[in-house]
């Protein structure tokens, strides 16, 4: 039996994996968890699945982790972040000790775990898979390298140019994929906040500061929930869903985005005044629509702010039918800079990843109905 370590950080993510599991094992995999979240490690046991809680260790690691979501987004101290790494490492050597390591899975791995991962991948000679959602219909983003940006996809887009195309298949996808966006266009993020519970919450950083847990996030709780509170429409868009007159439009980023703090040399104000430029020279009016998800009040006053100085215009409603009628789309670096391209429209990406390269046709195709897994 081959052993593959799951690493958990997220209810939504323990699920899956629980669905994963039964595959798995039915092909002949032993599947075991690790995580820093004293509530998840308890539910995958409930559950069945053997779990490692991580600990805190005096061993002495060194790492650069300034990079990493937790370092550059503010939830952890760079000294912090190392202690947790430190921890992530004896981890995965004590499960490769004990009964041998095949593989390590990871969610996307823009974080210090990722890193962790990658270290211990590289010496041990094991496996790592890093996952991330589509967001597309039923489909999964894995790579041996990262995601996004770290993907082996940005290094290697001609990857793609080997797999078969079936261009009818793709082209009734799309048709499909079009018609149910026009309907409604729910974002995975808006809501991904109230999937998680405050007591498992609670639990968590109680575990983080009396059982010697290395913690993943410092940021108070208080906090946290005065930003939610002062957050509720605090955003004064515009509901139409289109303009007469050409527009370029920008889609916003939430401002913790790994997109952002890693893979982009620009945030979001940046990219509205790269974009105030180009709808400039265009000729056509600038469209902003804010992520649904934003959590942080300054970051809303200073996109205001922006608008006062710039006059561009702050919509809402359908992402959909404003890519489809916009002249161009920029994004730094979203899945609605994919959606452009499957719309057919002229996408401009500001930050670093793989998208640029499906401007091609056949690579898009080949992207979505080939290189996904479904």
């Amino acid at each position: 039996m081959k052993t593959v370590a799951i690493y958990i950080d997220w209810p939504d993510r323990l699920a899956f994996y629980l669905r994963l599991a039964w595959a798995l094992r039915e092909l002949g995999w032993t599947p075991v968890c690790w995580t820093n979240k004293l509530a998840l490690h308890r539910r995958a046991r409930r559950e069945g699945l053997p779990s490692r809680l991580l600990r805190r260790t005096r061993r002495a690691e060194e790492a650069d982790l300034r990079h990493t979501r937790e370092v550059a987004g503010g939830f952890l101290t760079p000294e912090l972040a190392v202690g947790l790494y430190r921890s992530a490492l004896e981890t995965l050597e004590r499960l490769d000790r004990e009964g041998g390591l095949d593989c390590v899975m990871i969610w996307n791995g823009s974080d210090v775990i990722g890193e962790a991962a990658r270290r211990f991948a590289r010496d041990a000679g094991c496996r790592v898979v890093f996952l991330e959602l589509a967001n597309l219909p039923g489909r999964l983003f894995a790579d041996p390298e990262g995601v996004n940006a770290r993907s082996s996809l940005t290094k290697r887009p001609d990857r793609l140019d080997r797999l078969d195309v079936d261009e009818t298949a793709f082209e009734d996808w799309r048709r499909d994929w079009v018609e149910s966006r026009l309907r409604a266009h729910p974002v995975p993020q808006a809501s991904i906040f109230e999937t998680v519970g405050y007591l498992s919450t609670l639990t968590n950083r109680l575990a983080f500061h009396w059982l010697g847990v290395p913690p993943d996030d410092t940021v108070p709780l208080v906090s946290k929930w005065l930003a939610r509170r002062r957050r509720a429409a605090a955003v004064p868009v515009e509901e139409a869903s289109g303009l007469d007159s050409p527009y370029v439009l920008f889609p916003m980023q939430v401002s913790s985005d790994t997109q952002l703090l890693i893979n982009s040399d620009v945030d979001n104000l940046a990219a509205i005044e790269r974009c105030a430029a180009m709808a400039a020279e265009l000729g056509c009016e600038l469209v902003v629509k804010p992520h649904p998800a934003e959590q942080d009040p300054a970051e809303i006053e200073r996109i205001v702010e922006a608008r006062r100085r710039l006059g561009f215009r702050l919509v809402g409603g359908n992402t959909i039918r404003w890519i489809d009628g916009a002249r161009r789309v920029v994004t730094v670096n979203s899945t609605v800079g994919l959606e452009a391209l499957l719309l057919g429209r002229e996408t401009r990406f500001l930050g670093r990843s793989f998208y640029p390269h499906l401007a091609d046709h056949r690579r898009l195709a080949a992207y979505v109905t080939g290189y996904l897994l479904e």
